[in-house]
């Protein structure tokens, strides 16, 4: 919502993409005050007059802990951390981002506004053209990196891992951690990452000390002040044997892993106790590169279960125990 302080002409373009100027602090390219604005999203506006109230919203922001921020509004893609505090009306003018701050706000994390009193500056009374965004004043709000993939394969007895960002703020390096049972982690490479960076970025590791089996590998990016954060954990089966063959694993985050699904079976399953009472159902996702299935299993409690993968003629049935 834009407010004008006299009659005025206004017109406003909202744009779901990065704004056309570093969003990232550096070399005094905003208000000391901010220390992002947002990546994801951002306002044309056009006035011949000054504006004396500008309100910034969001809506359908709703996720859960750790999944992507549509809005890129709270700290580490924690919803349950959101504060209006972190957040002011950004306009880019003269050539640096400025903190118009926010004198009201209403709403939540998945829909909300912030409202700022400040006027916009009007230059010898002409029209003049502003970007318009969300300024951050916390570090965790914008992610040090964006990763929009990571992938693992076995291929010519190698193991090739591939991620991609799609923006870096302060990215010194990767560190690329590798498990044979997705409990504990280790060392294994690292990967210089490309600093402040807005465009996308690709990289690739080769892991050629593998073990035969199942392979878990997770990214440890470190910004430059050593602050880090954790990719999501990957899994690569090395073993070709075991690729022609039905097998299952349970990995510590609450999924269980699945290689060598006879495709007859029209992927279809599902899971019961030990008395048969059938607890989860399903269809297995498509295969991804590196050959398995993934099956969510967070519902389930500490006990022995029975997997059972079917069509109309037949079963093939598995047990597993949660700890």
């Amino acid at each position: 919502m834009l407010t004008p302080l006299s009659s005025n002409t206004i017109s406003a373009e909202y744009n779901f993409t990065e704004p056309p100027y570093d969003w990232w602090q550096h070399g005094g390219n905003m208000s000391p005050s901010l220390i992002y604005v947002s990546s994801r999203e951002y306002w044309n506006v056009s006035t011949t007059e000054n504006l004396g109230q500008v309100s910034l919203g969001w809506d359908n922001n709703s996720h859960a802990e750790g999944e992507l921020c549509i809005h890129d509004i709270c700290p580490n893609n924690q919803p349950n951390n959101f504060s209006f505090a972190d957040l002011s009306v950004a306009v880019y003018h003269n050539a640096m981002w400025n903190d118009l701050g926010q004198s009201a706000n209403s709403g939540n994390h998945d829909q909300g506004y912030i409202t700022s009193n400040l006027a916009f500056p009007i230059i010898d009374s002409k029209q003049t053209d502003y970007v318009v965004t969300l300024g951050s004043k916390n570090p965790d709000v914008t992610l040090p990196i964006e990763l929009i993939s990571f992938t693992g394969k076995y291929i010519n007895n190698e193991i090739l891992l591939e991620w991609s960002t799609l923006s870096e703020i302060n990215n010194d390096y990767f560190s690329i951690e590798h498990s044979t049972n997705g409990y504990n982690f280790s060392e294994i490479g690292i990967v210089l990452g490309n600093g402040n960076s807005s465009i996308q970025n690709d990289y690739s590791f080769i892991h050629n000390n593998y073990k035969n089996t199942h392979n878990y590998y997770r990214l440890k990016q470190i910004d430059y002040d050593g602050s880090f954060t954790y990719s999501e954990i990957i899994a690569v089966n090395a073993n070709d044997e075991k690729n022609n063959k039905l097998h299952i694993q349970l990995s510590y985050d609450d999924y269980l892993y699945v290689w060598g699904i006879n495709n007859d079976l029209n992927n279809s399953y599902y899971i019961s106790d030990i008395l048969g009472r059938k607890l989860l159902t399903g269809t297995l996702n498509s295969y991804n590169d590196t050959n398995y299935h993934i099956i969510n299993i967070s519902q389930l409690t500490a006990g022995t279960y029975i997997i059972v993968f079917y069509n109309s003629t037949q079963k093939e049935s598995y047990k597993f125990i949660i700890q």
